[in-house]
């Protein structure tokens, strides 16, 4: 009995010290990825969504050059906000992936989020060809005139993965964009700043101009507000990233600000 106290405490104690080297080592990656010294590396990796051959035809165009408004974006706010690392984000299109992430549990508990969190985690170390790089993006595109809506995309910070829904036409490339950008501030610890119920942006932090006045219409939107406010009930999704903006307090999530 007293040989199996033991080994339960010796076991115990193992898994306690692999969690705090496991916590540790996130935590590092977390904090270099926002000190914002060097430049940070984004792998994106498209994915066919519905299998058609519209979809890989649109994949199979793709290149750097399709996400330099994402390093765009970031080059203008970095320097907005006064950090004066020339090119904060570099952004690379890697070959196609040809499995597909794990589904979130959406509604599930907090077990069942940890587990997924980690099979996700899991996933995406099988599925990361390519240089190294500080964050990855999984986008999984759909032909606009087969799939008339996406499932909702997101990012992680535990392991700086992020998995984008988009459309396949080169006429959406730039909401695809601020997509990409929204989710990739998500795995730099930056928080969504709408009502999920209706997908408003919350006031203050999602208005890009809180002091506005009048309060409406903004001119801006707040990259993790999402819409940019038109009326008190009424938000619109920007056009690209040259109508987006980084709010204060996505600013000090992402250590731009003190």
């Amino acid at each position: 009995m007293a040989r199996g106290n033991l080994f339960r405490t010796f076991r115990i104690a193992i898994l306690l010290v692999i969690l705090v080297f496991t916590g540790f080592g996130t935590w590092l990656g977390q904090y270099q990825s926002t000190n914002w010294n060097d430049t940070l590396w984004v792998n994106v990796y498209p994915i066919n969504g519905d299998g058609y051959e519209t979809t890989q035809t649109y994949i199979e165009s793709l290149s750097d050059e399709t996400f330099a408004d994402v390093e765009q974006f970031m080059s203008d706010e970095a320097l907005r906000f006064g950090i004066e690392i020339e090119q904060p984000m570099e952004v690379g299109v890697q070959a196609p992936v040809e499995s597909t992430p794990p589904e979130p549990p959406y509604g599930g508990n907090v077990v069942q989020i940890a587990l997924w969190s980690l099979s996700l985690r899991l996933w995406a170390w099988r599925h990361s060809d390519g240089p190294p790089a500080d964050i990855k993006v999984y986008v999984v595109y759909y032909d606009p005139e087969e799939v008339r809506s996406v499932a909702h995309s997101l990012g992680i910070e535990r392991g700086r993965i992020g998995v984008v829904h988009a459309f396949a036409e080169k006429r959406m490339d730039s909401n695809n964009s601020f997509v990409v950008m929204h989710e990739i501030l998500h795995t730099l610890g930056a928080t969504d700043k709408y009502d999920p119920d209706n997908n408003y942006p919350v006031f203050p932090e999602g208005f890009a101009e809180p002091e506005l006045t009048p309060t409406f219409p903004q001119h801006w939107t707040e990259i993790m507000g999402g819409r940019r406010p038109v009326t008190r009930r009424r938000a619109e999704m920007p056009d690209s990233l040259e109508e987006s903006v980084v709010g204060d307090t996505t600013a000090a999530e992402i250590r731009w600000l003190d």
